[in-house]
């Protein structure tokens, strides 16, 4: 089963996306803060990660720019409610990104988060076996 990094300070939000990934079938993994997604991100392997765009402190590009100097590999589906179209645009310049604008549901996010865990495999089918991701469980 896909594992599934969702980020958000919002804590309802934060669990009703929880529910409708888990729902669906996926490891899900919260974080209400920046700083607790980087550590996570640091010690757990993730299909992909779900962010809020717009936290306190550490905000959703600041997750991924940190991440990417990283490690290249892991889709961001990022959600937000925001129209800072400089911070939108600096998010959508990095690969493997796509944003979700509010009012958005659990639906919408997990039907996003697999159809990017489906493009990151065929692109990279390498991808696939390192995160020993099967694609069956994501395809249903």
């Amino acid at each position: 089963m896909p594992n599934i990094l969702v980020v958000d300070d919002d804590k309802d939000f934060l669990n009703l996306i929880e529910m409708g990934l888990t729902s669906a079938g996926h490891i899900v993994y919260p974080a209400r803060s920046g700083a607790e997604a980087m550590r996570a991100l640091q010690f757990s392997k993730f299909h992909v990660a779900v962010v809020a765009m717009c936290m306190p402190g550490m905000n959703g590009l600041d997750i991924i720019t940190m991440h990417r100097e990283q490690v290249h590999d892991l889709p961001f589906l990022v959600i937000t409610g925001s129209d800072d179209t400089d911070l939108i645009h600096a998010a959508m310049k990095f690969k493997d990104v796509e944003i979700l604008f509010k009012p958005v549901g659990p639906l919408e996010v997990t039907l996003a988060a697999e159809r990017m865990i489906r493009q990151k495999a065929q692109v990279d089918p390498a991808w696939v076996k390192s995160e020993r991701l099967r694609l069956t469980e994501v395809n249903g």
